[in-house]
Protein backbone atom coordinates (compact mmCIF):
# COMPACT_ATOMS: atom_id res chain seq x y z
CA UNK A 1 0.00 0.00 0.00
CA UNK A 2 1.11 3.41 -0.74
CA UNK A 3 0.43 6.68 0.64
CA UNK A 4 1.19 10.09 0.24
CA UNK A 5 0.75 13.12 2.82
CA UNK A 6 0.72 16.67 1.81
CA UNK A 7 0.23 19.92 3.89
CA UNK A 8 -2.34 22.16 3.18
CA UNK A 9 -3.49 25.67 3.95
CA UNK A 10 -7.04 27.26 3.15
CA UNK A 11 -9.18 24.80 0.34
CA UNK A 12 -7.28 22.80 -1.90
CA UNK A 13 -8.09 21.57 -5.02
CA UNK A 14 -8.34 17.65 -5.99
CA UNK A 15 -7.29 17.17 -9.69
CA UNK A 16 -8.09 13.44 -10.47
CA UNK A 17 -6.45 13.27 -14.23
CA UNK A 18 -7.46 9.24 -14.35
CA UNK A 19 -8.43 6.78 -11.44
CA UNK A 20 -8.25 2.81 -12.76
CA UNK A 21 -10.71 1.41 -9.77
CA UNK A 22 -13.06 3.07 -7.32
CA UNK A 23 -12.65 6.64 -6.08
CA UNK A 24 -13.13 7.28 -2.40
CA UNK A 25 -12.58 10.57 -1.06
CA UNK A 26 -13.96 11.72 2.36
CA UNK A 27 -13.55 15.10 4.00
CA UNK A 28 -12.06 15.80 7.38
CA UNK A 29 -11.15 18.12 9.57
CA UNK A 30 -7.24 17.86 9.64
CA UNK A 31 -5.35 20.38 7.28
CA UNK A 32 -3.40 17.77 5.31
CA UNK A 33 -4.28 15.38 2.12
CA UNK A 34 -4.00 11.93 2.85
CA UNK A 35 -3.44 9.01 -0.57
CA UNK A 36 -3.66 6.09 0.01
CA UNK A 37 -3.24 3.14 -3.18
CA UNK A 38 -1.44 0.47 -4.41
CA UNK A 39 1.93 -0.07 -4.58
CA UNK A 40 3.10 2.25 -7.57
CA UNK A 41 0.45 3.32 -8.60
CA UNK A 42 -0.04 6.38 -7.84
CA UNK A 43 1.45 9.58 -9.01
CA UNK A 44 0.80 13.01 -7.05
CA UNK A 45 2.67 16.35 -7.27
CA UNK A 46 1.20 19.73 -5.37
CA UNK A 47 1.40 22.96 -7.12
CA UNK A 48 0.51 25.87 -4.57
CA UNK A 49 -3.13 24.74 -3.55
CA UNK A 50 -3.22 22.21 -6.36
CA UNK A 51 -2.71 18.69 -6.00
CA UNK A 52 -2.40 16.66 -9.46
CA UNK A 53 -3.70 12.95 -9.00
CA UNK A 54 -3.10 9.91 -11.47
CA UNK A 55 -3.62 6.43 -10.36
CA UNK A 56 -3.55 2.97 -11.81
CA UNK A 57 -5.56 0.93 -9.22
CA UNK A 58 -8.56 2.27 -6.29
CA UNK A 59 -7.49 5.55 -4.85
CA UNK A 60 -8.58 6.21 -0.95
CA UNK A 61 -8.41 10.69 -0.64
CA UNK A 62 -8.96 12.23 2.71
CA UNK A 63 -8.94 15.83 2.61
CA UNK A 64 -10.26 19.30 3.97
CA UNK A 65 -13.64 19.54 3.81
CA UNK A 66 -13.46 22.73 2.14
CA UNK A 67 -11.54 21.64 -0.72
CA UNK A 68 -12.73 21.44 -4.39
CA UNK A 69 -12.22 18.13 -6.29
CA UNK A 70 -12.47 17.90 -10.17
CA UNK A 71 -12.13 14.51 -11.54
CA UNK A 72 -11.52 13.43 -15.47
CA UNK A 73 -12.27 9.64 -15.06
CA UNK A 74 -13.05 6.88 -12.92
CA UNK A 75 -13.04 3.66 -14.44
CA UNK A 76 -15.01 2.03 -11.38
CA UNK A 77 -17.67 3.22 -8.44
CA UNK A 78 -16.63 6.68 -6.90
CA UNK A 79 -17.62 8.18 -3.81
CA UNK A 80 -17.65 12.01 -2.31
CA UNK A 81 -19.10 12.46 1.08
CA UNK A 82 -18.26 15.85 3.35
CA UNK A 83 -16.06 17.86 0.54
CA UNK A 84 -18.20 21.50 0.80
CA UNK A 85 -16.53 23.32 -2.03
CA UNK A 86 -17.12 22.87 -5.63
CA UNK A 87 -17.27 19.14 -7.52
CA UNK A 88 -16.88 18.17 -10.84
CA UNK A 89 -16.64 14.67 -12.40
CA UNK A 90 -16.67 14.20 -16.03
CA UNK A 91 -16.87 10.58 -15.99
CA UNK A 92 -17.31 7.81 -13.85
CA UNK A 93 -18.26 4.06 -15.18
CA UNK A 94 -19.19 2.50 -12.68
CA UNK A 95 -21.82 4.09 -9.43
CA UNK A 96 -21.44 7.27 -7.78
CA UNK A 97 -22.72 8.29 -4.77
CA UNK A 98 -22.17 12.20 -3.45
CA UNK A 99 -23.43 13.49 0.05
CA UNK A 100 -23.08 16.26 2.08
CA UNK A 101 -21.40 18.13 -0.65
CA UNK A 102 -21.12 21.62 -1.63
CA UNK A 103 -22.29 22.59 -5.24
CA UNK A 104 -21.78 19.24 -7.99
CA UNK A 105 -21.52 19.34 -12.00
CA UNK A 106 -21.97 15.63 -13.32
CA UNK A 107 -21.18 14.79 -17.11
CA UNK A 108 -21.89 11.16 -17.04
CA UNK A 109 -22.30 8.44 -15.12
CA UNK A 110 -23.02 5.21 -16.71
CA UNK A 111 -23.96 3.06 -13.86
CA UNK A 112 -26.35 4.56 -10.40
CA UNK A 113 -26.18 7.91 -8.84
CA UNK A 114 -27.06 8.64 -5.64
CA UNK A 115 -26.96 12.45 -4.12
CA UNK A 116 -27.85 13.77 -1.14
CA UNK A 117 -27.61 17.04 1.39
CA UNK A 118 -26.31 19.30 -1.40
CA UNK A 119 -25.62 22.86 -0.45
CA UNK A 120 -25.44 24.51 -3.82
CA UNK A 121 -26.64 23.44 -7.47
CA UNK A 122 -26.59 19.30 -8.38
CA UNK A 123 -26.51 19.95 -12.73
CA UNK A 124 -26.09 16.54 -13.97
CA UNK A 125 -26.14 15.71 -18.25
CA UNK A 126 -26.69 11.85 -18.32
CA UNK A 127 -27.33 8.81 -15.93
CA UNK A 128 -27.43 5.50 -17.42
CA UNK A 129 -28.88 3.52 -14.79
CA UNK A 130 -31.17 4.93 -12.01
CA UNK A 131 -30.72 8.09 -10.08
CA UNK A 132 -31.63 9.38 -6.23
CA UNK A 133 -31.76 12.97 -5.09
CA UNK A 134 -32.66 14.20 -2.10
CA UNK A 135 -32.28 17.00 0.04
CA UNK A 136 -30.59 19.65 -2.92
CA UNK A 137 -30.60 23.32 -1.74
CA UNK A 138 -30.05 25.08 -5.08
CA UNK A 139 -30.85 24.15 -8.40
CA UNK A 140 -31.55 20.51 -9.97
CA UNK A 141 -31.50 19.66 -13.09
CA UNK A 142 -30.71 16.42 -15.11
CA UNK A 143 -30.64 16.60 -18.54
CA UNK A 144 -31.31 12.26 -19.42
CA UNK A 145 -31.86 9.46 -17.10
CA UNK A 146 -31.70 5.72 -18.62
CA UNK A 147 -33.83 4.03 -15.70
CA UNK A 148 -35.71 5.37 -12.52
CA UNK A 149 -35.51 8.85 -11.24
CA UNK A 150 -36.61 9.25 -7.59
CA UNK A 151 -36.80 13.24 -6.10
CA UNK A 152 -37.48 14.31 -2.66
CA UNK A 153 -36.66 18.10 -1.15
CA UNK A 154 -36.17 19.95 -3.59
CA UNK A 155 -35.82 23.75 -2.92
CA UNK A 156 -34.79 25.33 -6.35
CA UNK A 157 -35.62 24.99 -9.82
CA UNK A 158 -36.02 21.20 -10.82
CA UNK A 159 -36.20 19.53 -13.98
CA UNK A 160 -35.61 16.63 -15.26
CA UNK A 161 -35.47 16.93 -19.13
CA UNK A 162 -36.00 13.04 -20.09
CA UNK A 163 -36.41 10.04 -18.02
CA UNK A 164 -36.63 6.14 -19.98
CA UNK A 165 -38.20 4.56 -16.81
CA UNK A 166 -40.51 6.00 -14.22
CA UNK A 167 -40.31 9.05 -11.71
CA UNK A 168 -41.12 9.31 -8.02
CA UNK A 169 -41.51 12.96 -6.75
CA UNK A 170 -42.02 13.70 -3.32
CA UNK A 171 -41.28 17.36 -2.27
CA UNK A 172 -42.74 20.69 -1.36
CA UNK A 173 -42.72 23.39 -4.30
CA UNK A 174 -40.98 26.35 -3.39
CA UNK A 175 -42.73 29.92 -3.89
CA UNK A 176 -41.62 31.46 -7.43
CA UNK A 177 -39.66 28.72 -8.48
CA UNK A 178 -40.07 25.58 -11.71
CA UNK A 179 -40.11 22.24 -12.05
CA UNK A 180 -40.58 19.93 -15.03
CA UNK A 181 -40.17 16.35 -15.13
CA UNK A 182 -40.36 14.52 -18.37
CA UNK A 183 -40.70 10.45 -18.06
CA UNK A 184 -41.42 7.61 -20.66
CA UNK A 185 -42.94 5.33 -17.77
CA UNK A 186 -45.35 6.58 -14.95
CA UNK A 187 -44.81 9.53 -12.55
CA UNK A 188 -46.16 9.28 -8.98
CA UNK A 189 -45.89 13.22 -7.56
CA UNK A 190 -46.67 13.00 -3.77
CA UNK A 191 -46.79 16.93 -1.76
CA UNK A 192 -47.67 18.00 1.46
CA UNK A 193 -51.31 19.28 1.75
CA UNK A 194 -51.13 23.12 1.48
CA UNK A 195 -48.45 22.85 -1.31
CA UNK A 196 -48.94 26.10 -3.49
CA UNK A 197 -48.12 25.57 -7.48
CA UNK A 198 -49.91 26.47 -10.55
CA UNK A 199 -49.99 22.97 -12.23
CA UNK A 200 -50.05 21.42 -16.08
CA UNK A 201 -49.88 17.44 -15.88
CA UNK A 202 -50.26 15.27 -19.17
CA UNK A 203 -50.34 11.82 -19.88
CA UNK A 204 -49.64 10.33 -22.74
CA UNK A 205 -50.94 6.79 -23.16
CA UNK A 206 -52.08 6.40 -19.50
CA UNK A 207 -54.79 7.80 -16.87
CA UNK A 208 -53.98 11.03 -14.63
CA UNK A 209 -55.20 9.96 -11.01
CA UNK A 210 -55.91 13.45 -8.45
CA UNK A 211 -55.73 12.89 -4.96
CA UNK A 212 -55.67 16.83 -4.24
CA UNK A 213 -58.31 19.23 -4.19
CA UNK A 214 -57.76 21.42 -7.78
CA UNK A 215 -58.72 25.08 -8.38
CA UNK A 216 -59.63 25.96 -11.80
CA UNK A 217 -59.56 22.58 -12.44
CA UNK A 218 -59.63 21.98 -17.06
CA UNK A 219 -59.18 18.53 -18.41
CA UNK A 220 -58.59 18.84 -22.56
CA UNK A 221 -57.51 15.35 -23.98
CA UNK A 222 -54.79 13.64 -21.98
CA UNK A 223 -53.77 17.24 -19.89
CA UNK A 224 -55.13 18.37 -16.97
CA UNK A 225 -54.53 22.52 -15.44
CA UNK A 226 -55.26 23.56 -12.00
CA UNK A 227 -53.53 25.33 -9.09
CA UNK A 228 -52.88 23.96 -5.86
CA UNK A 229 -53.10 26.34 -2.62
CA UNK A 230 -52.43 29.90 -3.50
CA UNK A 231 -50.34 28.98 -6.49
CA UNK A 232 -47.04 30.63 -7.39
CA UNK A 233 -44.91 27.88 -8.25
CA UNK A 234 -44.84 26.53 -12.08
CA UNK A 235 -45.09 22.49 -12.19
CA UNK A 236 -45.18 20.85 -15.28
CA UNK A 237 -45.56 16.57 -15.33
CA UNK A 238 -45.25 14.85 -18.61
CA UNK A 239 -45.40 11.26 -17.85
CA UNK A 240 -45.69 8.61 -21.25
CA UNK A 241 -48.02 6.14 -18.33
CA UNK A 242 -49.80 6.94 -15.80
CA UNK A 243 -49.78 10.23 -13.67
CA UNK A 244 -50.69 10.46 -10.11
CA UNK A 245 -50.92 13.69 -7.93
CA UNK A 246 -51.28 12.75 -4.25
CA UNK A 247 -51.47 15.82 -1.83
CA UNK A 248 -51.15 14.51 1.71
CA UNK A 249 -48.55 13.71 4.73
CA UNK A 250 -49.34 10.28 5.23
CA UNK A 251 -51.67 7.69 4.68
CA UNK A 252 -52.56 4.61 1.87
CA UNK A 253 -50.58 5.04 -1.29
CA UNK A 254 -50.66 2.88 -4.00
CA UNK A 255 -48.47 -0.25 -3.86
CA UNK A 256 -46.19 0.10 -7.04
CA UNK A 257 -44.91 3.50 -5.21
CA UNK A 258 -44.54 1.84 -1.76
CA UNK A 259 -42.47 -0.49 -3.35
CA UNK A 260 -40.73 1.90 -5.06
CA UNK A 261 -40.24 4.13 -1.73
CA UNK A 262 -38.73 0.93 -0.55
CA UNK A 263 -35.99 1.17 -3.01
CA UNK A 264 -35.16 4.02 -2.90
CA UNK A 265 -34.67 3.49 1.16
CA UNK A 266 -32.59 0.63 0.64
CA UNK A 267 -30.21 2.23 -1.75
CA UNK A 268 -30.17 5.12 0.86
CA UNK A 269 -28.35 2.61 3.52
CA UNK A 270 -26.69 0.66 1.61
CA UNK A 271 -24.67 3.98 1.11
CA UNK A 272 -25.04 4.87 4.62
CA UNK A 273 -23.38 1.52 5.47
CA UNK A 274 -21.14 1.75 2.65
CA UNK A 275 -19.93 5.20 3.73
CA UNK A 276 -19.55 4.40 7.06
CA UNK A 277 -17.15 1.54 6.58
CA UNK A 278 -15.21 4.01 4.83
CA UNK A 279 -15.36 6.52 7.91
CA UNK A 280 -14.14 3.52 9.82
CA UNK A 281 -11.51 2.26 8.03
CA UNK A 282 -10.05 6.27 7.48
CA UNK A 283 -10.36 6.39 11.27
CA UNK A 284 -9.07 3.44 12.48
CA UNK A 285 -5.98 4.28 9.57
CA UNK A 286 -5.60 7.40 11.00
CA UNK A 287 -5.15 6.65 14.52
CA UNK A 288 -2.76 3.48 13.50
CA UNK A 289 -0.29 5.84 11.78
CA UNK A 290 -0.18 8.19 15.26
CA UNK A 291 0.20 5.13 17.24
CA UNK A 292 2.62 4.24 14.76
CA UNK A 293 4.58 7.36 14.94
CA UNK A 294 4.35 7.46 18.65
CA UNK A 295 6.18 3.74 18.77
CA UNK A 296 8.72 4.85 16.14
CA UNK A 297 9.58 7.81 18.25
CA UNK A 298 10.21 5.81 21.68
CA UNK A 299 12.22 3.39 19.69
CA UNK A 300 14.34 5.83 18.23
CA UNK A 301 14.80 6.97 21.83
CA UNK A 302 15.71 3.55 22.91
CA UNK A 303 18.30 3.08 20.27
CA UNK A 304 20.07 6.35 20.62
CA UNK A 305 20.52 5.63 24.30
CA UNK A 306 21.06 1.75 24.03
CA UNK A 307 23.68 1.70 26.35
CA UNK A 308 21.58 2.83 28.75
CA UNK A 309 18.92 -0.10 27.90
CA UNK A 310 18.75 -3.58 27.55
CA UNK A 311 19.09 -5.01 23.89
CA UNK A 312 16.50 -7.21 24.61
CA UNK A 313 14.09 -4.56 26.38
CA UNK A 314 14.74 -2.61 22.76
CA UNK A 315 13.22 -6.23 21.03
CA UNK A 316 10.74 -6.09 23.03
CA UNK A 317 9.45 -3.65 22.32
CA UNK A 318 9.73 -3.43 18.91
CA UNK A 319 8.14 -6.72 19.21
CA UNK A 320 5.12 -5.57 20.63
CA UNK A 321 4.83 -2.54 18.47
CA UNK A 322 4.23 -4.97 15.56
CA UNK A 323 2.01 -7.29 17.19
CA UNK A 324 -0.38 -4.05 18.42
CA UNK A 325 -0.04 -2.83 14.86
CA UNK A 326 -1.42 -6.62 13.32
CA UNK A 327 -4.08 -6.43 16.16
CA UNK A 328 -5.10 -3.40 14.56
CA UNK A 329 -4.82 -3.88 11.58
CA UNK A 330 -7.10 -7.47 11.89
CA UNK A 331 -9.41 -5.45 13.89
CA UNK A 332 -10.15 -2.66 11.11
CA UNK A 333 -10.69 -5.48 8.54
CA UNK A 334 -13.29 -7.09 10.34
CA UNK A 335 -15.06 -4.34 11.08
CA UNK A 336 -14.88 -3.16 7.31
CA UNK A 337 -16.00 -6.53 6.04
CA UNK A 338 -19.30 -6.21 8.63
CA UNK A 339 -19.73 -3.04 7.06
CA UNK A 340 -19.57 -4.13 3.62
CA UNK A 341 -21.67 -7.20 4.83
CA UNK A 342 -24.67 -5.01 5.72
CA UNK A 343 -24.27 -2.45 2.43
CA UNK A 344 -24.70 -5.61 0.23
CA UNK A 345 -27.76 -7.01 2.91
CA UNK A 346 -29.62 -3.20 2.48
CA UNK A 347 -28.77 -3.86 -1.42
CA UNK A 348 -30.43 -6.87 -1.70
CA UNK A 349 -33.54 -5.24 0.51
CA UNK A 350 -33.66 -2.77 -1.79
CA UNK A 351 -33.90 -5.15 -5.42
CA UNK A 352 -36.67 -7.34 -3.54
CA UNK A 353 -38.43 -4.70 -2.28
CA UNK A 354 -38.20 -2.81 -6.09
CA UNK A 355 -39.61 -5.85 -8.20
CA UNK A 356 -41.51 -6.94 -5.29
CA UNK A 357 -46.08 -5.94 -5.70
CA UNK A 358 -46.95 -4.51 -2.44
CA UNK A 359 -50.46 -4.54 -1.12
CA UNK A 360 -51.86 -2.13 0.65
CA UNK A 361 -54.39 -2.62 3.39
CA UNK A 362 -55.45 -0.63 6.51
CA UNK A 363 -54.34 -2.46 9.84
CA UNK A 364 -56.49 -4.03 12.22
CA UNK A 365 -55.56 -3.47 15.66
CA UNK A 366 -55.78 -7.13 16.57
CA UNK A 367 -52.65 -8.15 14.17
CA UNK A 368 -50.88 -4.52 16.02
CA UNK A 369 -51.75 -6.64 19.15
CA UNK A 370 -50.34 -10.20 17.76
CA UNK A 371 -46.97 -8.75 16.50
CA UNK A 372 -44.34 -11.76 16.73
CA UNK A 373 -41.51 -11.62 18.61
CA UNK A 374 -37.66 -11.13 18.33
CA UNK A 375 -38.02 -9.24 14.99
CA UNK A 376 -35.07 -8.84 12.79
CA UNK A 377 -32.59 -5.91 13.71
CA UNK A 378 -33.61 -3.11 11.90
CA UNK A 379 -31.27 -0.90 9.45
CA UNK A 380 -31.33 1.89 12.00
CA UNK A 381 -29.83 -0.83 14.64
CA UNK A 382 -27.12 -2.12 12.26
CA UNK A 383 -26.06 1.57 11.12
CA UNK A 384 -26.08 2.65 14.97
CA UNK A 385 -23.98 -0.21 16.48
CA UNK A 386 -21.15 0.31 13.55
CA UNK A 387 -21.27 4.36 14.49
CA UNK A 388 -20.81 3.10 18.44
CA UNK A 389 -17.60 1.22 17.10
CA UNK A 390 -16.17 4.19 14.80
CA UNK A 391 -17.00 6.53 18.34
CA UNK A 392 -14.98 3.85 20.00
CA UNK A 393 -17.81 3.17 22.83
CA UNK A 394 -17.72 -0.63 22.12
CA UNK A 395 -15.22 -3.19 20.62
CA UNK A 396 -15.28 -4.66 17.03
CA UNK A 397 -16.15 -7.94 18.64
CA UNK A 398 -18.74 -6.65 21.25
CA UNK A 399 -20.10 -5.37 18.04
CA UNK A 400 -20.26 -8.42 16.09
CA UNK A 401 -21.89 -10.01 19.31
CA UNK A 402 -24.68 -7.50 19.13
CA UNK A 403 -25.26 -8.20 15.59
CA UNK A 404 -25.59 -11.49 16.49
CA UNK A 405 -27.36 -11.52 19.00
CA UNK A 406 -30.09 -9.23 17.48
CA UNK A 407 -30.95 -11.36 14.65
CA UNK A 408 -28.50 -9.20 12.07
Amino acid sequence: MEKRIFETEGAPTLSVASCRGDLSVVGWAEPTVRLQADEGTLTAAQEGDNIAITCESSLRISAPTEAQLQVVQVTGDARAKRIQGSLSLDLVTGDLVVSQAGPVTIQEVRGDLAVRLVDGDLMVQTVNGDMSVRNISGRFQVEEVGGDLGARDLAGNSSARIVRGDVRLRTAFSVDKEYAFKAKGNIVARVPPDANADLTLRSGRGQIRLKARLAEETEIDNQVTGRLGDGGSSVLLDAGGDLTLVARDGGETAGADLGAIGAEIGVEFGSEFADLAQDIATHVQARMEEMSAQLEEKLAHIEGNMAAFDQRAARAAEKAAEKARRKMERAAERLRRTAEREAGRARRAAHKARWKPVKVSAPSSRASEQQPPGEPVSDDERIAILNMVAEGKVSVEEAESLLDALGA
